[in-house]
């Protein structure tokens, strides 16, 4: 196991123990400053004073002491080939022979399937494959470069300003090419200040601005980006499935993906879908289409970023999200949230939803439903982020959650919807609501708990009967009903399908907030710039509609249209029937 740590500690180490010495006991060594002080205790078999870091070995670990505070402490992996003497850094074959000497302050070996080794010597740097020939000669040089001493750098570092793409080739061509992934690849270097630009300006299908706010943030950790191009039947998929051989689903990140056609060019609605899909187990995808009229008819070329925003360590606030949000009054939040900087006060904001109303909560439904609102009115607008928090139960807790607070829930869970927010949104191949079942499954298995276990298991089950009646369902089913809907769609409705920009509405649901809004006690309004189409699927409704960027809605009841009701009795289709273009 690799552990990293960053402390106070830590952060002191790198200036003592460049004032320190080695000093050696029982055949062991530890560091020592000039008066007597140890530094660290004598239990290395190894210590090295290097460029970059202080390097020690023990126990058959390796451990880096770097000059930002930051420790690595890890086991002796059995392909890594590199060995340290004398501050300096060198690299052995697989048969332990010397492969490089021990004369550079870094060595990055690309690892497995890779035929490409860094090294760097000061500022001076080279790329060699393992017939130590020089390779990747070309680069562009970008002035912006945060680290441009590592022009092709792949790995997990925080923004540097640049982005490397790769690209899958045929055979190698250039002095940009190389060996990696187990197959030829071509990179390059993008300018991240580019990139906003590249997706913003799609002409098809653009790109909203919050889906790449916190790209160019100093707290994103940039990866690299993979291009490719395919034709026939499903290029998006072929282009997704070769992404897949390239290193870059290895885990839950950001991606921005931006397709692009020339203009004698359609795309598939179920291909575009099959890509959509994709990333359901992933950290979640934004989605651009653009033409290219460089491209031949019927190829399509796909370029994604996949890239980490360290969102808990931008804004943590442990007053706001212990005290302020669970239990005070809408005055004392909007207090605390004038104290913020305005350049982060959105970062709280949007964080603010994940601690509403914690099991403890003493706070009406009545004090937080002022508190949602105000929130709302100051930017804060993932309301599915509200319905997947509210539905997070940890199973072995149960108890603790009170029959008001399961109460509260609901009342939260549909004021989010009604704002947006999405039960059947799905996170790891899961509806929100599908994952709500299962935890709410594990917490009936348990044995041997309190009478209050089973009473809160009780009230877990009366709101999955409720969620049922707005709509609840599985990934499956969710799927199923968006694919039956993709012939003829456009990519911008194929999004908003995929997205729940276009719903599915239980038609019990609607019917009784009909009545309700009739009757005028219903709170909730529903707004829809457009109305494109409406199809009636038995209990169901499907509306695909676009709506306002300032506006977020959900489950529609109604379209405001010169008191025009929509209902759920009768086949609608909307755009024929009334024409409704909202301003």
């Amino acid at each position: 196991m690799e552990i990293r740590e960053t402390n106070e500690e830590t952060r002191s180490f790198w200036g003592r123990a460049m004032s320190a010495e080695k000093f050696e006991k029982d055949g062991l060594w530890g560091l020592k400053t000039p008066s007597g002080d140890i530094v660290l205790e004598p239990r290395y078999d190894q210590i090295e004073f290097c460029t970059d870091f202080v390097y020690v070995h023990y126990d058959n670990r390796h451990k880096f002491f770097y000059k930002s505070g930051s420790t690595r402490d890890c086991p002796d992996y059995d392909d890594d080939y590199r060995f340290y003497e004398n501050g300096k850094i060198g690299i052995r074959n697989m048969d332990g022979s010397e492969y490089l000497p021990a004369a550079y302050d870094e060595i990055i070996d690309w690892g497995k399937g890779c035929d490409v080794i860094y090294v760097r010597k000061g500022k001076e740097f080279h790329y060699y494959n393992h017939n130590q020939e020089e390779i990747l000669t070309e680069i562009e040089v970008i002035p912006e470069d945060a680290y441009p001493e590592c022009p092709y750098n792949l790995g997990e570092d925080q923004n540097r300003n640049v982005l490397v793409c790769v690209e899958p080739i045929e055979k190698k061509e250039g002095n940009r090419d190389c060996f990696a992934y187990n197959q030829w690849v071509r990179l390059s270097r993008i300018p991240c200040s580019k990139v906003r630009e590249m997706f913003s300006n799609c002409k098809v299908v653009p790109m909203s601005s919050d889906a790449i706010n916190h790209f160019d943030e100093e707290d994103t950790y940039i990866y690299s980006a993979r291009v490719c191009s395919a034709n026939g039947k499903y290029p998006i998929t072929k282009c997704i499935d070769k992404f897949k051989t390239l290193g870059c689903y290895d885990s839950s990140w950001e991606y921005l993906l931006k397709i692009s056609i020339n203009k004698n060019t359609t795309i598939n609605p179920s291909d575009l879908y099959n890509a959509i899909k994709h990333f359901d187990s992933k950290g979640g995808c934004e989605i651009a289409v653009d033409y290219d009229d460089t491209l031949d008819d019927g190829v399509v070329r796909v370029f994604q970023i996949h890239f980490f925003w360290d969102d808990m360590g931008a804004f943590l606030n442990d007053n706001f999200k212990q005290h302020v949000l669970p239990d005070c009054n809408v005055e004392v939040v909007q207090k605390e949230l004038e104290q913020i900087p305005l350049t982060e006060k959105r970062k709280y904001i949007l964080e603010a939803f994940w601690w509403i109303v914690p099991t403890e909560s003493t706070r009406s439904w009545f004090e937080t439903r002022k508190v949602l609102e105000y929130l709302k009115s100051v930017g804060s607008s993932d309301f599915t982020t509200l319905v997947c928090k509210s539905l997070e139960i940890t199973p072995y807790y149960m108890e603790e959650i009170t029959p008001v607070h399961w109460k509260t829930m609901k009342e939260i869970i549909l004021w989010a919807i009604s704002n947006g927010g999405q039960i059947n949104s799905i996170h790891s191949g899961k509806t929100l609501y599908e994952g709500f079942l299962e935890n709410l499954k594990e917490a009936k298995d348990e044995t041997n708990q309190e009478a209050e276990f089973y009473e809160s298991v009780k009230n877990g089950e009366f709101l999955a009967e409720w969620l049922i009646e707005m709509g609840g369902t599985t990934a499956a089913k969710q799927r199923k009903r968006i694919a039956s809907r993709l012939d003829g769609l456009t990519p911008q409705e194929v999004l908003d399908l995929a997205s729940l920009k276009s719903f599915f509405i239980p038609r019990a649901y609607i019917d009784y907030a009909y009545e309700e809004e009739k009757e005028g006690q219903n709170d909730y309004k529903f707004v829809a710039d457009e109305v494109k189409h409406c199809f009636r699927q038995g209990d169901w409704v499907l509306l695909i509609v676009v709506g306002r960027p300032d506006y977020q809605f959900g489950n529609i009841i109604k379209v405001e249209y010169d008191s025009i009701f929509i209902h759920t009795d009768e086949w609608l289709d909307i755009s024929e029937e009334y024409s409704i273009s909202l301003a």
